[in-house]
């Protein structure tokens, strides 16, 4: 397989998780302005940043198991077409209930993203080239990060958030694939075997609980608490967002 073919398999997994990063956080630089918008409280934008990761973790097992059925970039390409639709009903909203909709298929859109990454690098490039390759995509997600401090709160200084909101969904990109592979049933099997496994569950608690407070932290009240209670400034609060996004 040529060099070419490769880069550009990495190159757009990577693009995929970096607009769910986008996704995740895009609440943290529109908060102001939704709620000035729509007078939403802060228990309403706590509601919408969890209904993406709501969305999100309930799609995982299902989604696990087509990725596997019909390979990365079919799955890649069918469930960003969901993530678009939210970020454009989100976009369109006037209410709080259709923004839940948007979130929640926001989240379900990218739940795919990081694991289809993941599996077209093990398709795609040798074992020795794995942990680089992978380390690289988790560095583009994490541009991602940085994307939604200073750069996307900056932009509605030049456009609405509504039009932002219509950009990313424009932005995000799609892919085209034809595998297809085991059976579902075997499939499911395979995924109720390992939720089983105490080792599973071992190994899974910890990020769980450490990544479930970071999560919360910058998609959502690290901006509120630097701005309330630290007493900084706007722009100094978004560059802070985009240096903590890099650093993870």
């Amino acid at each position: 397989m040529s060099s070419f073919v490769r880069f550009r398999v990495f190159l757009l997994f990577a693009a995929g998780y970096f607009v769910s990063y986008v996704f995740r956080g895009v609440n943290l630089g529109f908060a102001p302005l939704i709620t000035h918008d729509l007078g939403l409280s802060g228990v309403d934008l706590g509601l919408l940043t969890s209904l993406y990761f709501i969305g999100f973790a309930v799609a995982q097992i299902p989604v696990g198991v087509l990725l596997d059925h019909f390979g990365p970039a079919r799955m890649t390409a069918r469930m960003l077409v969901f993530a678009a639709a939210g970020i454009g009903v989100f976009g369109a909203s006037s209410g709080l209930v259709s923004l839940m909709v948007g979130r929640l298929l926001i989240g379900v859109g990218v739940s795919v993203c990081l694991a289809a990454a993941f599996k077209a690098s093990a398709q795609h490039f040798p074992v020795t080239r794995l942990p680089l390759v992978n380390g690289f995509t988790m560095a583009v997600g994490g541009l991602g990060g940085v994307v939604v401090g200073s750069p996307l709160s900056s932009l509605p200084q030049v456009a609405t958030w509504r039009e932002v909101c219509f950009g990313l969904g424009a932005f995000t990109p799609r892919c085209a694939d034809a595998h297809h592979q085991a059976d579902i049933v075997t499939q499911f099997k395979g995924t109720w075997h390992i939720m089983k496994s105490a080792a599973f569950w071992k190994i899974a608690s910890f990020p769980m609980v450490t990544q479930g407070v970071f999560f919360a932290m910058q998609s959502l009240w690290i901006c509120p608490y630097l701005i309330d209670v630290m007493n900084l400034t706007a722009a100094h609060v978004s560059a802070l967002v985009s240096v903590l996004g890099f650093a993870m």
